[in-house]
């Protein structure tokens, strides 16, 4: 009997495997087919040559093109003629001698000839009156510095809680090694993480020691973390001395940029650079968003504190440079729009008022951002909100938490809160 019953286990085990591994191979096979489907339409959007073309012009190293043309599906999806003409694209538009040639030249190594190709353009010297404006083949998208932070301290990576960039060594580590310990408050204060916009469009004569940092990787009880604190240029996350000579280095390198985006705007955006690159305008596919999911918690802290004055009033104090890059930016922004006649478009229109952009809203100036936050409506949201979070005993565990519990100084018990500002304990 005991015999009988073993073998039958074995023999559902058996049955619950097969059945694990053929789910398995089904959510796979079902993946696939929905990437061959992305590959095919995105190619339809843009073709993957003039794609290709377009990245090597940018400065796009050939090894992390191949990576993309060795993609199967790829391959799959519109066939080797058509990634054999992406090879050749890129390789045209290296031809310019205007495109970024790394200086290891062995890259594709499928193809001798598109190889002795690519080698032979990066040893001549560029033409500059063939080649396009510079910034002509640049990209970016800038958020507010108070958003960016608060959003940045709840991000894995991108604060001391779970530093894999080793900022401060032995200080800063990740929470399976170390408990975290640092509140936002003390987040937005920290030289690393202040005015990162002027650090990276503003200055780049004071990291040399970042870009010589290997990459360092080490893996610890499954977590892995490293040293890469560079990906081709200036960190954001550095200790750097920053004056109004770097503010104006940013703004001028922004002002180059054949495209900048504002992600409080971001269909509006994606339209501004279809026109500006000469793509398909048509925005069907970005009706869904991928929404926050720490913003879309019952009890969610980030919601709260984007919406606490104090936190607000203290991310402009010490980003004091950064909110004046991203409003020369967002205004740049407004004015290509104009110029290309695109801001009486719905979409644009819609992110536009939904955000307060282009308007009389001076993104640069704390009242402006920080005093809807401080209006009687607002502050009963926030207690609101707060009261959703079961675990926060009161005030002090926000305080303990992320050093932040801004109260209506208005309010009845303003006896408590005595000062005309909101409180920040």
């Amino acid at each position: 009997a005991a015999a009988a019953a073993a073998a039958a286990s074995s023999s559902l085990g058996k049955k619950e495997t097969n059945a694990t591994t053929a789910k398995k191979k089904r959510r796979k096979k079902s993946n696939s087919t929905k990437s061959f489907e992305f590959e095919l339409a995105s190619h339809v959007k843009w073709p993957f040559p003039e794609r290709a073309a377009f990245f090597a012009r940018a400065g796009v190293p050939p090894a992390d093109l191949e990576v993309f043309f060795r993609n199967p599906l790829l391959t799959a999806a519109v066939g080797r003629r058509v990634v054999a003409e992406s090879r050749r694209a890129a390789v045209r538009a290296v031809d310019n001698k205007c495109a970024y040639v790394p200086e290891k030249k062995t890259i594709w190594t499928d193809k001798d000839s598109v190889r002795r190709q690519l080698n032979e353009s990066s040893t001549m010297t560029a033409d500059k009156a063939t080649c396009p404006a510079e910034g002509s083949a640049s990209m970016t998208v800038v958020r507010h510095p108070f958003t960016r932070a608060a959003s940045a301290y709840f991000y894995r990576g991108h604060n001391p809680n779970y530093d894999v960039f080793d900022l401060r060594p032995g200080l800063w580590v990740a929470p399976h090694l170390k408990p975290p310990h640092v509140t936002l408050r003390d987040y937005l204060g920290l030289d690393e993480y202040r005015n990162v916009l002027t650090k990276l469009f503003g200055d780049d004569a004071n990291c040399e020691e970042a870009k010589n940092r290997g990459c360092l990787r080490r893996k610890t009880k499954g977590f892995t973390t490293c040293r890469c604190a560079v990906f081709g240029g200036c960190p954001a996350y550095r200790n750097a001395s920053l004056t109004t000579r770097h503010l104006r280095n940013a703004q001028a390198v922004l002002e180059k940029h054949a495209f900048v985006g504002v992600q409080e705007a971001p269909r509006a955006s994606v339209l501004l650079a279809a026109t500006v690159f000469g793509l398909d305008d048509d925005l069907h596919e970005l009706n869904a968003t991928r929404p926050s999911v720490s913003m879309l918690r019952n009890c969610s802290p980030a919601k709260v504190l984007r919406n606490d004055p104090a936190a607000c009033r203290t991310a402009f104090l010490h980003n004091q440079l950064d909110v004046q890059v991203y409003e020369h930016a967002h205004r740049a922004f407004c004015r290509k729009l104009n110029r290309l006649n695109l801001v009486d478009h719905p979409t644009v229109q819609a992110d536009l008022r939904h955000a307060n952009l282009c308007a009389d809203v001076d993104f640069s100036n704390a009242d402006h951002v920080c005093g809807p936050l401080e209006t009687d409506d607002n502050y009963v949201q926030l207690d609101e909100m707060r009261a959703k979070c079961k675990r926060a005993r009161g005030s002090d565990w926000w305080i303990d938490q992320y050093g932040f519990y801004s109260t209506n100084p208005n309010a009845t018990n303003a006896t408590q809160n005595p000062s005309s500002q909101p409180t920040a304990r």
